[in-house]
C-alpha cells in the first residue's frame, strides 16, 4: 500500500500528469492524462479510485497501488480546454503510454495537436524536466531506507570507532 499523502502538494492548475509505476525506466509512463486541476483529478485516481483509461484492446482499471509517482507539465495555453487536449495528443504520441485516457478530444483540439508551432512547443515542454513531480512511497522503499539508513550509521559509528583509537 502507497501513501498518497504528497497530492496535496499537486497544483490545482490545468495540465498534463502521467503516472509511473515502480519499474518505469526515464520516458515511460504507464498512463497519460489531463486535467483542468491536476490535484483534484490526481486524487480522483488515487484516492477516490475513480478512472477512466483504455487500451487499444480493452478498458481496464488504473491499480493506485502500482503508482510510484506523478509527473506533471502545465503551460500557459492550458487554461484553454481545446489546448489542453492537443497537448495530451502530443504527450500521447511522444510518451506512448501503457493506459491513456478515454475522452474524445474535439475536432478544434485536433487541428491544434496538428499546427508545426504548437507541436514545437509541446515537444520542448516534454522533453525537458517535468513542472513538477511527486513521489509516492510504499512499505518496501521504507525497508530500504532502514537498510540504507542502518549502514551509514554502522559507517559512521566505524570512522568515530578509528579517530578515538
Amino acid at each position: 500500500m502507497r501513501s498518497f499523502d504528497e497530492i496535496k502538494h499537486l497544483p490545482q492548475f490545468p495540465g498534463i500528469y502521467g503516472f509511473k509505476g515502480p519499474n518505469d525506466i526515464k520516458d515511460n509512463y504507464s498512463y497519460i492524462g489531463l486535467s483542468n486541476k491536476l490535484r483534484e483529478r490526481v486524487s480522483q485516481h488515487l484516492l477516490k479510485r475513480e478512472s477512466s483509461v483504455a487500451t487499444v484492446a480493452t478498458a481496464i482499471s488504473l491499480n493506485p497501488d502500482k503508482i510510484a509517482e506523478c509527473h506533471w507539465w502545465i503551460h500557459e495555453s492550458f487554461g484553454a480546454r481545446e489546448y489542453l487536449e492537443a497537448a495530451e495528443l502530443i504527450a500521447f504520441e511522444r510518451f506512448n503510454p501503457t493506459l491513456v485516457s478515454r475522452g474524445s478530444p474535439s475536432t478544434k483540439a485536433l487541428d491544434i495537436s496538428n499546427n508545426e508551432d504548437f507541436k514545437k512547443q509541446m515537444e520542448k515542454l516534454f522533453s525537458n524536466v517535468p513542472s513538477g513531480y511527486i513521489k509516492f512511497y510504499d512499505l518496501s522503499w521504507a525497508v530500504n531506507k532502514i537498510k540504507q539508513l542502518e549502514n551509514e550509521i554502522l559507517e559512521l559509528k566505524k570512522v568515530i570507532s578509528d579517530k578515538e583509537k
